[in-house]
């Protein structure tokens, strides 16, 4: 094996660990992110990993909270 060879071989494993510490970071951020924003709005929210981060904008009605905007001091989402 050449001095090449291992350079290559370790930029790869370096790679591939990054990746990994990088999702497992993703995977443990996000539904506490989820939580301090729908908290911050006042609102009830659920986190999946599926539909994200979602908020109930009425009783029994989720939408994502991507969707939510505030215009003039109120709180909309879109399509609705």
């Amino acid at each position: 094996m050449t001095i090449y060879d291992k350079i290559i071989e370790g930029g790869l494993i370096a790679a591939i660990v990054l990746l990994l510490a990088l999702l497992v970071t993703t995977v443990a951020l996000a539904p506490k992110s989820c939580a301090v924003k729908a908290d911050r709005m006042g609102m009830k929210h659920e986190f999946n990993y599926i539909g994200g981060c979602m908020i109930e904008a009425r009783p029994g009605v989720w939408v994502p909270m991507n969707n939510y905007r505030v215009e003039d001091g109120r709180i909309n989402h879109e399509g609705k």
